[in-house]
């Protein structure tokens, strides 16, 4: 059954274009399951500078959900604090869906950021997280 994706905010978050590349390597490097990680930068969800981005063992036995490893989660947090940042949010891959979230995905993070790639069309967005959720359909680009 494909994924019910859900109505969210879409956020204007600016990622570089080394750290979308290096997303992009971690999530064809997992393929055919879903990469999974955690953003570092400056700022809040809504006007986020995404500095860094950090690669978490996926722990679930699907090829088409994620759950970060909690080591990996507080190894991101401890990360953020040594270079004077914040953990910003979560990423995730999808192989062979759409950049969109669903019910499933967003209960994977307790943050206000989710990005999700897409390896089917290369594509990236950024999401409010479940603490966000509103606004259907108000779209705002992801700048580079």
């Amino acid at each position: 059954m494909p994924a019910q994706f859900v109505d969210v905010e879409v956020l204007s978050v600016h990622v570089p274009t080394a750290v979308r590349d290096e997303l992009f390597r971690f999530a064809h490097a997992a393929a055919p399951r879903e990469a999974c990680g955690f953003v570092l930068g400056t700022g809040r969800a809504e006007q986020a500078e995404v500095v860094l981005a950090t690669l978490a063992r996926n722990l679930s036995d699907s090829a088409a959900r994620f759950e970060a490893h909690p080591e990996d989660q507080l190894a991101a947090e401890r990360e953020a604090e040594r270079l004077g940042l914040h953990v910003l949010g979560s990423w995730h891959s999808h192989v062979h869906s759409a950049a969109r979230p669903s019910a499933a995905d967003l209960a994977c993070t307790s943050y206000p950021l989710a990005l999700i790639l897409s390896l089917r069309d290369e594509s990236l967005a950024a999401f409010a997280g479940p603490r966000e959720l509103a606004l259907p359909d108000r779209q705002r680009p992801l700048s580079r």
